[in-house]
């Protein structure tokens, strides 16, 4: 058994780092953010998300923080602390996005951010999340495309050959095909959300994209930087990178059983790991750099 909340792996400092703030500055202007003073934020987690958008509302302003996990659901000290200061009124409650349980037209905003990856069906959440906006009300999903960062080059692959980086493709695929057919969502979902936002028929649907980079470069002093060789380190501690050995495999194994299927796995994952290894290695000797793209996409619509 364990006592960690969905996603926990992914909470780290660095996650404090996703986003600039100049740009969500102009996400706000554009969305008119204080002419609305509530927001549900979906698959709240540790509110890393309604924190960042939260500022800009109206004020007197609340925030209902909505996850399925009782761990957050539950809410935290830090969370507490930081919307208070905002002048913000936060309540955390616990609920899942195909059931929100909330009635019609209860919030100007509802919002998720890297939820919709992770669901079998998002347009039923979608349907939900609409239900409970306001007319006239915004919502406003961050999804990522993932796979495409599979491509993104650094030192350590400069010289790296077609065989190597297809290989390491394929494996991506075949990681998010397999995560997608036993029903825990596309995790990259994002190329599909102005599409989705017309089923539900929203109206007005806008589609940006995160202008944040992840750059790698000595001496590696930045926060962001800092954060994110700690969470390498980890990493390398656990000898599985980012992603569960076992959770991967079924993956994998969803897609095709084959005793081939499995050794391209297995070989992949060992150089998965081996890779992680020698960034930090590179990052101990000052040779490991990026300028660590990655896609983001930020959609709105209208009710």
């Amino acid at each position: 058994m364990t006592d960690k909340g969905h996603s926990e792996e992914y909470f780290g400092e660095f996650r404090d780092f996703w986003w600039n703030k100049d740009y969500i500055d102009l996400l706000a202007k554009r969305w008119d953010l204080n002419s609305y003073s509530t927001l549900l934020d979906v698959g709240c987690g540790l509110c890393h998300w309604s924190k960042i958008l939260c500022s800009y509302l109206k004020k007197p302003a609340k925030v209902v923080a909505l996850d399925n996990d009782p761990k957050w659901a539950k809410g935290n000290a830090n969370a507490r602390d930081y919307f208070c200061k905002q002048k913000v009124d936060l309540e955390f409650v616990e609920g899942n996005a195909y059931q929100i349980p909330f009635s019609d037209d209860s919030f100007d905003i509802v919002t998720c951010q890297t939820v919709l990856i992770h669901l079998k069906d998002p347009l039923h959440a979608l349907t939900e999340m609409k239900r409970v906006l306001k007319k006239g009300g915004l919502l406003i999903c961050a999804e990522p495309n993932n796979i495409a960062g599979t491509l993104i080059r650094s030192s350590l692959d400069e010289e790296e050959n077609i065989e190597e980086i297809t290989e390491r493709t394929k494996f991506r695929l075949i990681y998010e095909k397999g995560k997608k057919k036993i029903g825990e969502g596309d995790s990259s979902f994002g190329d599909f959300l102005p599409g989705y936002f017309s089923k539900v028929g929203l109206k007005e649907i806008k589609v940006y994209q995160s202008d944040k980079c992840l750059p790698m470069y000595p001496p590696y002093n930045s926060p962001e930087e800092i954060a994110l060789v700690k969470t390498l380190n980890q990493w390398v501690d656990n000898n599985e990178g980012p992603f569960d050995y076992e959770q991967s495999l079924q993956y994998f194994k969803a897609v095709n059983k084959d005793e081939a299927y499995i050794d391209f796995f297995n070989r992949q994952w060992r150089k998965n790991i081996e890779e992680i290894k020698l960034i930090n290695q590179g990052i101990d000797r000052e040779k490991y750099h990026m300028a660590g793209a990655r896609i983001m996409y930020v959609t709105s619509g209208m009710k």
